[in-house]
């Protein structure tokens, strides 16, 4: 018996597929910045210390004296001199002038002319001690600073942005194909 056949054969379709990746580049330029500032104003009041030495006792008692102190103690010393003396023979003529009295003015002015003066001794350091004076008085320092603002003037860029989209491409690079025999 005959029975019939049937023969089917098939080819699938084939699909092609082209892609072109997308690509993207961002470039950020760098700010444009401006930044000043002016030095600090600084002001500086000051006031000088001094010092004073006086030292004119020290020299005057190492008998280092000007010539101008020199002459006015001996002036002074010569007219206490004279002084003295004129009192002295002031007191010798009263005495003189009451002889008649009996008082022994002649031997006792003969006894007190006679004697030879006392001197006095003793230590005595050169110059005094402190002879040496010193006046000091402090200086002063003032300072004042004054800080200036900073300027900035900044100008910020926008970002570079390039974009490319991808791309994707479809093909059919074979076709299907049915193909039905029968006997």
């Amino acid at each position: 018996m005959y029975v019939p056949q049937i023969r089917m054969s098939q080819v699938p379709a084939k699909l092609g597929i082209d892609i072109a990746p997308a690509s993207i580049s961002i470039q950020q330029p760098a700010a444009v910045m401006e930044l000043h500032q002016e030095g600090p104003v600084m002001t500086m009041d000051t006031t000088l210390p001094q010092l004073s030495i006086d030292q004119s006792q020290a020299w005057e008692d190492m008998n280092l004296k000007s010539a101008l102190r020199s002459i006015e103690e001996a002036a002074g010393e010569g007219y206490q001199a004279w002084l003295e003396f004129l009192g002295n023979k002031a007191q010798d003529g009263d005495e003189l002038m009451s002889i008649e009295a009996g008082s022994g003015a002649i031997a006792s002015q003969a006894e007190r002319n006679s004697q030879s003066p006392t001197y006095e001794v003793n230590i005595g350091y050169i110059p005094s001690p402190f002879s040496v004076k010193t006046y000091y008085q402090p200086g002063s320092l003032n300072i004042q600073v004054q800080n200036r603002p900073v300027q900035n003037q900044t100008t910020p860029q926008k970002p570079i942005i390039s974009y490319h989209p991808g791309r994707v491409t479809y093909s059919i690079q074979q076709h299907q194909q049915l193909t039905i025999e029968t006997t």
